[in-house]
């Protein structure tokens, strides 16, 4: 089988808590796909409540099962005068739904025999239930290794005392010796909502980071900004013993609660090397006594920092592979602003090039996305299906597809047609070794997939052209394939019969992707609709 994975969420997901639901009763849908596995957002309650996308983490243990504003009235008034919106806080279920919604989603999906693979989010939380005066050294933000001022004592909020779920399944609380540091609360208390220069030091509106005093940031992290460590929130001490036995007891307790296949972990150039490759991961699959699947996202467009980071963690994970995504979009870029983009370029220098066992190529995710903020990248419609086309029909990768894309949103709704026939013709043609075949300019790519023994469905030619005319694709097929008859099913071009040399001369349009297959193979794409 061809596996493939679907991140089944985006940043545009209704707060409305039905999206557990919407994903349970999708899931014949996902098998008929040919989706292989689903990556389920973060599951545990954020800072902000319903709105939350799960990355704002701030109680690990609740899947949506409790309240969070069960606190005292006193406190939730100090809260609202020093600018901590606790109304945020207020609901039991989260952005997607309930609990017991997403273990019922999860056991329909198994049913189907479909994997599933949980979004972890170790580096950070938010939301503090409290504040804590705590010695710390102001850092600046473009070296976090350069202090900025001597140590001082800031009040700040470090305290997680999880009021709302009063001590079921853990009884941990989280206070500042748990974490390196954190960054300033902005939010501004109402009775200073007039101060146009509050707490900017002269420097503008940017957010100060402490790091707390006697804690140093992990070395094994990535060195942009010096160090890396800190990204948000109060950043988790991997190093901390205590740290690390909450966090392995966690994973138990969601793995016995959820039975997932795997994870995507979220972060992970900003956390300890060391954490998931001596403790986290290991204890995760000795406990469950499987393999269990896991994905990093490491976000640089460098593919030599995704390549040293698979070998720190003893490549115990699969990378995203992001130089492929940035590629992409320039490509796409290019097309819509009518420059040059050399499409040569898309075989070389990415992760899946490099390391094709431990790649996960993907156009688009819900940072990339128009709206992502800071990381916003889109692949633009112009590029979009020839994307999809270079991921999900090669034989290197685990191709993982995009929700906005598959259920339409936006510019990109066009897709939806175009993103299930490429999964139709992933299960029946990508099959067997891949031929690459570059043109002598920049302005056609292609390659060629030659099927297997036995199997008539089986063989692909994929051409990708950001030319201004119409190109021809010529190639020399194997002796079996004299005589074959190739379907044009993506591109709307002329057909294509190999000749009695092993020869066929395949085209395609101006930025435009052609996709063939074999005669047999489009007969059944026709039954699937």
């Amino acid at each position: 089988m061809n596996e493939v994975l679907l991140q089944a969420f985006e940043q545009q997901i209704p707060a409305d808590g039905s999206h557990w639901r919407t994903i349970g009763e999708k899931a014949s849908e996902f098998a008929s796909l040919g989706i292989s596995a689903l990556w389920l957002p973060p599951a545990g309650k954020g800072a902000s409540g319903t709105e939350s996308n799960g990355y704002d983490v701030y109680d690990l243990y609740d899947l949506g099962e409790f309240d969070k504003n069960k606190q005292n009235v006193v406190r939730q008034i100090l809260h609202f005068i020093l600018g901590r919106n606790a109304s945020l806080q207020n609901a039991v279920r989260t952005k997607y739904g309930t609990k017991t919604e997403l273990l019922d989603a999860i056991g329909r999906l198994h049913e189907k025999g479909i994997s599933v693979y949980a979004d972890i989010v170790l580096n950070h939380m938010t939301g503090a239930d409290d504040k804590e005066s705590i010695p710390v050294v102001e850092v600046d933000s473009e070296n976090r290794n350069r202090p900025v001022n001597q140590v001082r004592k800031e009040s700040l909020w470090t305290r997680f005392d999880f009021p709302g779920r009063n001590g079921r399944y853990s009884s941990f609380r989280w206070d500042h010796t748990h974490f390196t540091g954190c960054e300033e609360e902005t939010k501004q208390p109402w009775w200073k909502f007039w101060k146009k220069l509050w707490k900017t030091n002269g420097e503008g509106s940017r957010k100060r980071i402490f790091r707390f005093e006697n804690k140093q940031w992990a070395q094994d992290v990535d060195n942009e900004k010096g160090n890396f460590d800190y990204l948000m929130g109060c950043d988790i001490d991997h190093a901390n013993p205590e740290v690390r036995d909450e966090l392995l007891r966690w994973g138990k307790w969601f793995l016995d609660e959820t039975h997932v296949d795997g994870f995507r972990l979220d972060a992970v150039k900003h956390i300890s090397a060391a954490f998931y490759r001596d403790w986290w991961l290991p204890e995760m699959r000795r406990h469950a006594g499987r393999n269990l699947f896991a994905v990093g996202e490491y976000l640089s467009g460098d593919v030599s920092r995704l390549i040293a980071y698979l070998d720190r963690v003893n490549r115990s994970m699969s990378l995203f592979d992001f130089p492929l995504h940035y590629k992409f979009h320039d490509a796409s870029v290019a097309i819509r602003e009518n420059r040059e983009f050399d499409l040569r370029t898309l075989f070389s220098g990415t992760f899946v090039e490099e390391r094709p066992e431990h790649a996960v190529t993907f156009v688009d995710n819900h940072d990339t996305q128009v709206g992502g903020g800071d990381l916003e990248s889109p692949v633009l419609r112009e590029f979009l299906v020839a994307a999809y086309a270079f991921v999900l029909l090669r034989g290197k990768g685990l191709p993982c597809v995009f929700w906005r894309d598959l259920y339409g949103n936006g510019e990109n709704k066009d897709i939806v047609w175009y993103l299930p026939r490429l999964l139709n013709i992933r299960q029946l043609s990508a099959k067997g070794d891949e031929t690459r075949v570059v043109d002598k300019g920049p302005n056609l790519v292609g390659f060629v997939r030659l099927g297997t023994d036995g199997d008539d469905c089986s063989g692909l030619v994929c051409v990708i052209s950001n030319s201004k005319e119409d190109r021809r694709f010529p190639f020399e097929f194997p002796d079996r394939f004299r005589g074959r008859r190739f379907r044009c099913v993506l591109g709307d071009r002329p057909n294509v019969t190999v000749n009695e040399f092993g020869f066929a001369d395949f085209s395609v349009g101006p930025n435009r992707c052609s996709v063939f297959i074999p005669e047999e193979a489009a007969q059944q794409l026709d039954r699937m609709g």
